[in-house]
């Protein structure tokens, strides 16, 4: 059976998410409010139980719908980024996850902006370390990558870089495929096993946490 299919990989998907989570509510402690801009159908930020209110905000219809459906945020806005219809400094937090490489480098920088004078505390970037080759799917044409991210590009708005989500060397080249033996290399990344090692060497990881924060 391939993996993607199988039992294990639905079990090491929600190990990654958990670990995922646990990484958002560290630095996300203290912040009551948060706005997720491009929250897609999965709402991680929604598992955050210290954030009393989330806003979702994605341009995808159907991601909307799916989002609400999953009753983890205060409410779901739709809207195509970089629009962004909030005032400035009206949540303690904004979460770009996954989100910067879907628009072309210019678009994303203009939104990191914007974002940064919505928080009144924390602003939180996660995103493949480099570009990652991904067309469209489902339907959503947002989902294709449009641009890639290096650890430089980040330190120079001020943010604090870190590592996650296994070593980048266990991936093809430009791609999320995890490289053969591919339940052993899935496994370790799903336990952890790396994350230590990681988090201080952004440079070896494969998705990059890059952390500012604002208004002190």
């Amino acid at each position: 059976m391939p993996l993607k299919k199988s039992r294990l990989w639905t079990n090491l998907r929600s190990r990654l998410q958990q670990h995922y989570v646990g990484l958002l509510a560290r630095e996300l402690k203290g912040c009551r409010d948060a706005l997720d801009l491009g929250c897609g159908a999965e709402p991680f930020l929604g598992e955050c139980d210290s954030i009393e209110n989330v806003i979702g905000v994605d341009g995808s219809y159907n991601s909307c719908r799916s989002a609400r459906r999953a009753n983890k945020y205060g409410s779901v806005v739709q809207a195509v980024l970089p629009d962004l219809p909030f005032k400035e400094r009206s949540v303690d937090a904004v979460t770009l996850l996954q989100v910067v490489e879907h628009l072309p480098k210019d678009v994303a920088s203009d939104l990191i902006v914007k974002a940064e004078r919505l928080a009144r505390r924390k602003i939180i970037i996660t995103t493949p370390n480099g570009f990652v080759r991904q067309e469209a799917y489902d339907e959503n044409p947002f989902q294709e990558h449009l641009s890639g991210w290096s650890i430089e590009d980040l330190q120079q708005r001020g943010y604090t870089v870190w590592g996650m989500e296994g070593p980048k060397a266990a991936r093809r080249k430009e791609s999320a495929e995890v490289l053969s033996p591919q339940r052993l290399l899935s496994v370790l990344i799903s336990f952890g096993i790396c994350e230590a090692y990681l988090q201080n060497r952004p440079q070896h990881a494969f998705q990059l946490l890059a952390v500012k924060t604002v208004g002190e």
